[in-house]
């Protein structure tokens, strides 16, 4: 069953005002279909820069491998990386390379954590306090190493 035709559109209207209509040439009203596309296309994309502002970037063959290649190191799409190391520059911060792997190294460090602390109260229920200690000062090590690793990577200190 074929799709019904929908004359409440925009497109309608525009065939409707042309006049096109009532002559029925098919090429007449596929060139103003072109042309309510083309006027359609161009107000779309001027409303959408005044809410979205947009870059163009002309680049020698040189520099686009470049770039594509260090997007394709910090696993970003190009035009995500270009955003992102232009924000960091200004901002006078470096990029923080690929996040999924500092991720699972503070994910294994809470791990560590954890299993110190289970030991520690097996050590705990058995009485030997100097090794509860010594247990215990390692798991604040590594909390400690922890923070510092977060902060290194998700708030990157500034570049002077």
């Amino acid at each position: 069953m074929p799709k019904p035709i929908r004359r409440n559109t925009g497109m309608w209207e525009y065939l409707e005002q042309s006049g096109v209509l009532e002559s029925g040439n098919e090429d007449a009203i596929a060139a103003v279909k072109k042309e309510y596309q083309r006027k359609y296309q161009r107000e779309y994309r001027k409303k959408k820069r005044k809410e979205r502002p947009e870059v163009t970037l002309t680049l020698s063959k040189a520099d686009w491998l470049e770039l594509t290649h260090s997007a394709q190191q910090h696993h970003y799409s190009l035009p995500a990386f270009i955003k992102q190391a232009a924000l960091a520059y200004l901002k006078q911060t470096f990029l923080v390379p690929d996040r999924e792997p500092v991720s699972r190294l503070e994910q294994r460090l809470r791990l560590c954590q954890t299993d110190i602390r289970v030991i520690a109260r097996h050590v705990r229920k058995r009485n030997l306090p100097e090794l509860n200690q010594a247990y215990l000062d390692l798991a604040e090590r590594i909390a400690h190493l922890e923070t510092v690793i977060h902060n290194a990577f998700h708030n990157p200190p500034q570049v002077n």
